[in-house]
């Protein structure tokens, strides 16, 4: 049997043809859209890993920076605390240095009219009048300590060989920049166990052997410092500080300059001898 066409059929298939054709360019053309999508999905993604990482960095850093930030405001906040202390403690201070001025006036004032003044000479020469002392300087020394005062109303402490000594024999010095006992130098205050000087002497001005080359000197009226930290000290030889490079500290102390003659009138070297005390 011979196929017979159906009319139009001829039509229909190639229109068919066409929409399948059609469709298929359209899945494919989507098919392409999605993967493109996917790929810009998987671009973004790392981005946004990316951002995230840097958000965390951030965070971590800014956490730091808070803590820093926190750190030096505690700093601060503590030597405004201190500056208040220090200014407190100079106004106190002041008034106890008058204080100790007036009763040491009126007790050499006093000791003078009964007595009159004890003069020390050394080699026949007068170096001052005695304040104090006659009594052993340094444990297991024969030598007697004398305690002097001179015209330019330093005080100093000397043996019977006409050596100057410090309070109880030779103090020690403390640095506070150095770690090889250079730059200014300080002695210990009052209440630290250090084997200082105490407000008295700080108040008279005071002229010590260290050990350390010539004498040195605590000037009048000198200044109270607080919370010293050093890094090395001398007490006949040159040592670093315990527990180095960290610093330990002095409660309180004074600074301390080389001694200088024209100022205190204390020689750098021995005084000649005999020494002699009399009226």
């Amino acid at each position: 049997m011979a196929f017979v066409p159906v009319p139009g059929m001829a039509d229909k298939s190639s229109n068919v043809s066409h929409q399948i054709k059609d469709i298929d360019s359209r899945i494919k053309a989507e098919a392409k859209t999605r993967q493109a999508d996917t790929s810009r999905g998987k671009a973004n993604a790392k981005r946004i890993k990316a951002n995230v990482k840097r958000i965390k960095a951030n965070t971590r850093r800014g956490k730091k920076t808070r803590a820093l930030a926190k750190a030096d405001a505690l700093e601060i906040s503590e030597n405004i605390a201190d500056i208040r202390t220090n200014a407190a403690e100079t106004l106190t201070n002041s008034v106890d240095v008058a204080q100790l001025k007036a009763e040491f006036a009126t007790l050499n004032a006093f000791i003078q009219d009964a007595l009159g003044p004890i003069k020390v000479k050394a080699f026949g020469l007068p170096v001052g009048w005695l304040v104090g002392g006659l009594e052993p300087v340094v444990a297991g020394s024969p030598n007697s300590g004398l305690m002097v005062m001179n015209s330019k109303e330093y005080i100093f402490e000397m043996d019977t060989n006409g050596d100057l000594v410090g309070k109880g024999g030779r103090l020690t010095l403390f640095f506070s920049r150095s770690s090889d006992c250079s730059g200014t130098a300080y002695v210990a205050g009052p209440g630290t166990g250090r084997g200082g000087v105490n407000s008295f002497y700080a108040a008279q001005g005071y002229v010590f052997s260290s050990g350390f080359g010539n004498p040195y000197y605590l000037p009048h009226d000198a200044a109270r410092i607080r919370n010293l930290r050093y890094s090395s000290t001398y007490d006949g030889t040159c040592r670093l500080a315990f527990g180095f490079p960290s610093k330990p500290s002095l409660s309180n102390a004074y600074a301390v300059l080389p001694n200088d003659p024209d100022v205190t009138g204390v020689p750098n070297d021995s005084f000649a001898t005999p020494v002699t005390i009399g009226r």
